[in-house]
């Protein structure tokens, strides 16, 4: 392992991690790290070696199931097994704190790692980028604390696990950005645009199946409530409808990337009803 011990990822890492992730150029800002700790403070980890942070990965639970990633070794010290044990940590904290099936996006050229830590692949994901569109908005409004119960209900279908520390914790960071559709009072679905970067990062995403005229409103309601000059969403390759909308703005397909388990395939949701991930770190 080069002579790198794993420990928890603390705050006081955060700087040396955003500098890690910027070698991948995710565009991650402190307040997406700081983020992360605070959804799951013991399930967050890096590598240490000659007291220097050289690795750092994240684990988000949901109850019974779990994602998994912003996996990132210094590449002065990669080679030795260090992302390895790292996973190895994380997958035994996940394990010993009763989580069933751990779930992450994969780069395409690192499926077969995870595959010999017993990850399985589901399916392909497709990122979309471009910039601000213009359309109807007819369905979308501000969500409020008052929706957070139903926001949450809703969401857990579709997602296929509880996600309210998640949602609360975007509520209260994005107001001004996390939208909600219905009719007439009951939840069609709900957008999150994360804005704490020049970019904006479309997600969670999530419509009703069978209401794409919904997830258009919710789409063009960001648009009209922010300036951001990008905007970027990843999505279910076998959900094909975020796909037809994103070629309809003209975005440009970016990367894309593979859904993989561990253990049961179960709490897996509807990818019919994802139109966006809550970003491929937290699913």
């Amino acid at each position: 392992m080069g002579g790198a011990t794993v420990r928890r990822l603390q705050r006081r890492d955060v700087e040396r991690a955003i500098e890690l992730t910027d070698l991948e150029q995710w565009g991650y800002a402190p307040a997406d790290v700081e983020r992360l700790l605070a959804l799951s403070p013991a399930g967050c980890f890096a590598a240490e070696a000659d007291g220097r942070v050289v690795g750092v990965m994240a684990t988000t639970s949901y109850g019974k199931v779990a994602y998994l990633g912003s996996v990132v070794v210094d590449p002065g010290h990669r080679g030795h097994g260090i992302g390895n044990a790292m996973m190895r940590a994380a997958l035994d904290h996940l394990d010993g704190s009763g989580v069933e099936t751990v779930r992450l996006n994969a780069y395409t050229d690192v499926v077969p790692f995870y595959e010999a830590l017993g990850f399985s692949r589901e399916y392909d994901n497709i990122r979309w980028e471009g910039g601000r569109a213009v359309g109807a908005t007819a369905r979308a409004r501000f969500a409020a604390w008052e929706d957070l119960d139903a926001l949450v209900a809703f969401d857990e279908v579709h997602f296929g696990g509880s996600r309210r520390v998640l949602l609360e914790r975007l509520l209260s960071e994005f107001p001004g950005t996390f939208l909600v559709a219905e009719d007439p009072d009951t939840i069609l679905g709900y957008l999150v645009g994360n804005t704490v970067s020049q970019a904006c990062e479309i997600g969670p995403w999530v419509v009703e199946p069978g209401n794409e005229r919904v997830a258009a409103d919710l789409f063009f309601g960001l648009m009209a409530v922010s300036n951001r000059p990008t905007y970027a969403f990843s999505a279910p390759a076998v959900h094909p409808e975020p796909h037809a909308l994103a070629r309809a703005v003209r975005y440009r397909e970016g990367f894309r990337s593979i859904r993989m388990v561990r253990g049961p395939a179960r709490h897996g949701g509807n990818p019919g009803a994802i139109w966006s991930f809550g970003g491929l770190e937290k699913g």
